[in-house]
């Protein structure tokens, strides 16, 4: 009787257990499903949100630790560099710092620190994001944020483009800072042996010499100097990767001035060497005997002079290469070149400058007319024409 008293007894007891054991799971899984896990986030009124395609986060919504960490940019623009980080603290609190360098000389002209929170937070449209709030204007979204796995790789920010910093990349990256520059930059000067000063700074050597990797897109202020003569001067531009020569003439205490002035236009040479276009003056030229030419390509023209230049005192060349012309209008009447009266029509071998010209005619009755006249050097034009004469106009 005991014994089945006993068995009984062992058998209810295991029936209450396994009873017990069941009621424990269906509690536990209820539990479990209450858990505040992503894919129910919307419901839990929390900063973390359900995933998006655009965040590329299948199965998990973005988190704050996503983007903990430091991420650096840099970026050259017209004139300047600027480099920087900004850094997503643990405690939710974020560091922007940017270095600006205007002029390109590897030095910062001006630096700003932002300091401020982040968070994840939805946008007026409803997509995820990374808000950064700080007292520097309104709260800004980062834009453009790409992930490497779990974690943000790049984003932009202020218009700033930013990735994350790898092992052993310095937080300022200053490579870019550098100018375009030009290839060789030769001088010249009469006489040889001259010092040559860049922006102030005297190069090695003396001329004729190379100086390589000047800065392009700037003004350059290049000065020659030799022992018992004036400094020259000259300011350059230089393009990327240009060579270039120039010539500096130095010329001796008490020097001369040139002024050479021709009708047409002409190339300037002085002893061989071209110095400009007409009208051409200099102030500094070395005094003594010297060959001059004037070149007009276009129509053939050249005329050379020996002249002296004498210290102190400036030589004044104005020549104008001439033509004939003969014109008859069918009337009396003054011919005006360039508002300057040239003559009473008809006439003959009247001389005018070489090139192609217009004639204002005017009759005795005071009507006008036009003629033109193409005038070549040493030749003989003839014109016999008869213009419509007009009144003029008021």
């Amino acid at each position: 009787m005991n014994r089945h008293l006993w068995l009984m007894l062992i058998i209810l007891g295991i029936g209450i257990f396994l009873l017990a054991t069941a009621i424990a799971a269906v509690a536990i899984s209820t539990d479990l499903k209450s858990l505040p896990f992503h894919s129910d986030a919307k419901d839990q009124n929390l900063p973390t949100i359900a995933p998006t395609p655009s965040m590329n986060l299948p199965g998990r919504g973005i988190e704050i630790e996503d983007v903990m960490g430091i991420f650096i940019f840099h970026r050259k623009f017209e004139g300047g560099y600027e480099c920087g980080y900004i850094e997503f603290k643990s405690d939710h609190l974020f560091t922007f710092v940017r270095h600006v360098d205007t002029n390109l000389d590897r030095t910062t002209d001006y630096y700003k620190v932002i300091k401020g929170s982040y968070e994840v937070a939805r946008d007026q449209e409803g997509s995820p994001g990374f808000l950064l709030k700080s007292d520097e204007g309104e709260p800004t979204y980062l834009q453009s944020i790409k992930f490497e796995g779990m974690h943000v790789s790049s984003f932009t920010y202020n218009s700033l483009s930013f990735r994350l910093k790898g092992a052993g990349e310095p937080l300022f990256d200053w490579s870019g800072d550098t100018q375009d520059l030009a290839k060789t930059l030769k001088v010249e000067s009469v006489p040889d042996g001259a010092a040559v000063y860049i922006d102030g700074i005297q190069s090695e050597g003396t001329t004729p010499l190379s100086i390589p990797d000047l800065s392009a897109n700037v003004d350059h202020v290049i000065r020659a100097e030799y022992p018992g003569y004036a400094n020259d001067t000259i300011v350059i531009k230089l393009d990327k990767d240009e060579i270039r020569l120039i010539r500096l003439r130095l010329a001796k205490s008490g020097s001369s001035g040139l002024s050479v002035v021709t009708d047409p236009t002409c190339i300037v040479i002085v002893d061989g060497e071209k110095l400009g276009w007409t009208p051409f003056q200099i102030d500094n030229y070395p005094a003594g005997n010297h060959n001059l030419t004037v070149i007009n390509d276009s129509f053939n023209l050249s005329h050379s002079w020996q002249i002296q230049m004498d210290a102190g005192k400036t030589v004044e060349i104005d020549y104008i290469f001439t033509g004939k012309l003969s014109l008859d209008v069918g009337r009396r009447a003054a011919v005006y070149l360039k508002k300057k009266k040239i003559g009473i029509t008809p006439f003959t071998n009247l001389d005018v400058p070489v090139g192609r010209h217009k004639l204002e005619v005017v009759d005795e009755q005071l009507k006008e007319a036009i003629v033109f006249a193409d005038i070549l050097p040493d030749k003989a034009a003839v014109i016999s024409i008869r213009p419509k004469f007009h009144k003029p106009s008021k």
